[in-house]
């Protein structure tokens, strides 16, 4: 059985990364697939995290992950694959380190939508981490932003 951990942050995103993976056509000679899926939820800002609770936060993380959960688990749930599912609790790369002890070799991917001028916490200690230039970002709104200027006089 293939073994495939995969870390989500946006079900959209996820389901067009995931869906040529679930075609009939992919399959391995029949064998089945054991996904692992990782909601990874956004982090909630200061100003609010300040107003709730501890256990407050814990069950919008749950009704987060639930919502993720429920839009891809149909489709990974094909003939005779399992669906596991589980929250990111702090750092992927500690959490990827867990999941591979615990269940052997598995594949590990990352269908997290990457969010301009945020950085993404890598998910194995392999990945690359490539930060983002906010500069490039900034200067490219302004640049847009005369250009809209001398277009409109």
């Amino acid at each position: 059985m293939e073994k495939i951990i995969v870390f989500v942050s946006d079900s959209t995103h996820a389901l067009q990364t995931l869906a040529p993976m679930c075609q009939p056509s992919n399959t391995n000679g029949g064998t089945n697939t054991h996904w692992i899926v990782v909601a990874c939820p956004p982090r909630l800002t200061r100003h609010i995290s300040k107003w709730l609770t501890h256990s407050a936060r814990l069950q919008w993380r749950d009704k987060w992950s639930a919502k993720i959960f429920a839009n891809l688990t149909p489709l990974l749930k094909g003939a005779g694959n399992q669906v596991e599912t589980l929250i990111a609790p702090g750092s992927l790369v500690e959490m990827t380190d867990r999941l591979l002890k615990t269940h052997g070799a598995a594949r590990v991917m990352d269908a997290r939508l990457p969010l301009a001028g945020q950085e993404m916490q890598p998910v194995t200690r392999e990945q690359p981490i490539t930060p983002q230039n906010h500069r490039v970002l900034t200067s490219a709104m302004m640049s847009m932003g005369t250009l809209m200027m001398l277009v409109a006089e």
